[in-house]
């Protein structure tokens, strides 16, 4: 079996090559990275069983050649801007919605069977009217900002070309973390900051509000495990939430690394840590992901 997997040189991507070749289900994989990534080919076995190719998302001729020169047998689509504010929308639009639209019509052309899983995102469900801030499949879509609604546009797209063949099924993953995640997210930025105040020998603030934002959290390698079992048994048409079920505060976090680091950590009122924080809460239900795993 031949897949292929697009933004393969991510934090996510790296973990699901890793994946595929433990549970050894391919017998070629095809890493996609985007045309200025600086990725190497990694060392050891795995070089054997890897091809890796670039691919531009705001240019559809360079998506189609690609998918007609490799003609994979499976497809997991996770390139795109992942960052959630900060980046124009007419980019969001282009690389996430028209580029994964532009993927679905390269595989239709194939005129080959080939699966594809999407990788969306919990944000579509959006914050607001979440009913005991749960989320389930059937919640209704709220696309709060550009990222969101990239990511519900592309599926909106997707799913409309399933009555015309296309073998899709779509995931939204929740807040997800492990070792070499980048700076910018949650987790790394709050060990950085133990990191720092440990090494300068300081203590920290943090505020109370950090108790009243709460996120549904899953490692990593859970995430990529659901992907693969995804791919493998969930029908054309799914949609299926990847989360942990679990409500996590984000100050629980903090209190872990604190107990971790032994650096002295002081809670304190809204604001007097420096830090603007918007407390929220949002966690997801998935039987599906439960029947899966």
């Amino acid at each position: 079996m031949r897949i292929m997997v697009t933004g393969a040189d991510g934090f996510v991507g790296q973990y699901l090559l890793s994946e595929l070749f433990a549970a050894n289900v391919a017998n070629e994989v095809i890493a996609v990275t985007g045309p200025s990534s600086e990725r190497k080919p990694p060392s050891g076995q795995e070089v054997a069983n890897v091809k890796w190719d670039r691919m531009d998302l705001t240019h559809p001729e360079s998506i189609h050649a690609i998918v007609q020169r490799h003609r994979p047998d499976a497809i997991y689509h996770l390139a795109g801007i992942a960052v959630t504010h900060g980046v124009p929308m007419e980019s969001y639009v282009r690389i996430n919605a028209l580029g994964t639209y532009d993927l679905a019509q390269a595989v239709q052309r194939l005129e080959q069977p080939c699966k594809l899983l999407y990788v969306s995102s919990g944000s579509v469900y959006g914050h607001a009217h979440v009913k005991d801030f749960y989320v389930r499949e059937d919640s209704s879509l709220t696309l709060e900002g550009a990222y969101a609604l990239s990511k519900g546009t592309a599926e909106r797209y997707l799913l409309s070309m399933v009555e015309s063949g296309l073998n899709v099924r779509i995931v939204r993953p929740f807040n997800h973390t492990g070792p070499g995640q980048q700076l910018g997210y949650v987790c790394p930025d709050w060990i950085k900051r133990f990191q720092e105040a440990a090494r300068e020998k300081h203590s920290l603030m943090a505020s109370m509000d950090l108790w009243n934002t709460v996120r549904d959290f899953t490692d990593v390698r859970d995430v990529v495990r659901a992907y693969r079992l995804i791919m493998e048994n969930v029908s054309a048409g799914e949609v299926v939430n990847v989360c942990s079920g679990k409500a996590t505060p984000i100050g629980e976090i903090v209190r872990t690394l604190h107990h971790m680091s032994g650096v002295a950590l002081q809670w304190v009122q809204s604001g007097e840590d420096g830090a603007s924080t918007d407390p929220d809460k949002m966690a997801a239900e998935s039987p599906e992901t439960t029947d899966v795993l």
